[in-house]
């Protein structure tokens, strides 16, 4: 290599290695890759905080959570929430599944009763059906005559029932009303006790008495054994709605919006 070619790539090397402009650029791409690393390590950071903040808050709603499934489900345990817990999650209970059904073209616009065992399933024409509650076969059949006017109520004694007979126009005024009481095991009639106007919406019910209101505004108790009456309160508006009866008061409201409270 002639000495002039030398010369001429050692200087071009010196002024190279000293050239401001090219270092300052080296020197700020090796800044701008230190801040972005800086900057993802800070995201990895951040996300991973975000992450634990999730799982603790998590499980500081999981007690209120099991809480609220004991309330809806008395008789699940702990350890049956254990044995139902499948990769840190809660498995619920499947999807609700038809066991019986009974088919009938006569329902009617009202709520059948049941005392655990039996169902009493109100039909049109006055009919009531009982029917096993474990499997739906019917148990027997009744006719009270008229139409079913309330939703029933039943007790381990039998099923208390509300029906109303049409009145042919041009006969003289006569009760149009009736509340009975059937025996449980064949539907007979226990007693029955007639009323000038019928009961509607429902009936309700505590340990010794019947309620209903009626559509010419009266509220009446009755005996659950022997069908007397206990009391008569009046009121000038119609009763259609479904009371509700604990161990001393009685709530009911009538058809122009008021909630009244009465002492049994």
């Amino acid at each position: 290599m002639s000495t002039d070619l030398r010369q001429r790539r050692i200087i071009r090397a010196r002024l190279l290695s000293n050239n401001p402009m090219k270092s300052g650029c080296e020197t700020s791409d090796t800044n701008r890759g230190k801040m972005v690393l800086g900057i993802k390590k800070g995201l990895e950071n951040s996300v991973k905080m975000a992450r634990r903040r999730t799982r603790r808050t998590a499980l500081s709603y999981l007690p209120a959570v099991l809480l609220i499934l004991l309330r809806v489900c008395p008789g699940c345990t702990a350890d049956s929430f254990s044995r139902t817990k499948m990769e840190g999650h809660l498995a619920l209970s499947q999807p609700l599944t038809l066991r019986w059904q009974y088919t009938t073209d006569s329902t009617i616009n009202l709520t059948p009763a049941t005392d655990g065992q039996r169902i009493y399933l109100p039909l049109a024409a006055g009919t009531l059906v009982s029917l096993r509650t474990a499997d739906g076969q019917m148990l027997w059949r009744t006719e009270t005559g008229g139409e079913l006017s309330a939703s029933p109520v039943a007790d381990d004694r039998g099923v208390y029932i509300a029906s109303e007979a049409g009145v042919v126009q041009g006969t003289a005024p006569r009760a149009t009303g009736a509340l009975r009481a059937l025996g449980r095991e064949s539907g007979v009639t226990l007693w029955m006790h007639t009323l000038p106007f019928p009961l509607r919406g429902a009936l309700a019910m505590n340990e010794q008495t019947l309620f209903g209101g009626a559509v010419d505004g009266r509220v009446y108790a009755v005996s659950k054994k022997s069908g007397e009456v206990a009391w008569i309160k009046q009121f000038p508006t119609p009763f259609s709605s479904i009371p509700a009866a604990s161990a001393s008061r009685l709530l009911l409201g009538n058809d122009d919006g008021t909630l009244i409270c009465l002492d049994q």
